[in-house]
């Protein structure tokens, strides 16, 4: 059996029910940039993404958002995968702190 066919399109219902079951042995939340993934790796090697009932790749914008909709379908533990994630950074204006200073 190849990669390509250990793969799989799941739903929320379908991965709740699997949950339900003990079948799932991973699930990862996939943080780029928004849109956020949900990804689940099976006892029995199959793995895939996370889709809509109307078969589209299900994301989040919020970290916030995706917790919450996986703890609705009964899922409270998962790991997070930061790839391509960079935080905002603020940057200090050295001229206007040197003005606050003693000399």
């Amino acid at each position: 059996m190849t990669e390509k066919d250990r793969q799989s399109q799941l739903d929320g219902k379908a991965l709740n029910l699997l949950h339900q079951s003990g079948a799932i042995r991973k699930i990862t939340v996939l943080v780029g940039s928004p849109p956020i993934a949900v990804l689940y790796s099976l006892k029995n090697g199959v793995h895939g993404s996370v889709y809509t009932t109307q078969g589209k790749l299900k994301r989040w914008a919020t970290l916030d958002a995706t917790f919450k909709w996986l703890n609705s379908i009964g899922i409270s533990m998962a790991t997070i995968k930061f790839t391509r994630w960079l935080p905002k950074i603020y940057e200090i204006n050295d001229e206007e702190n040197s003005n606050d200073r003693l000399h």
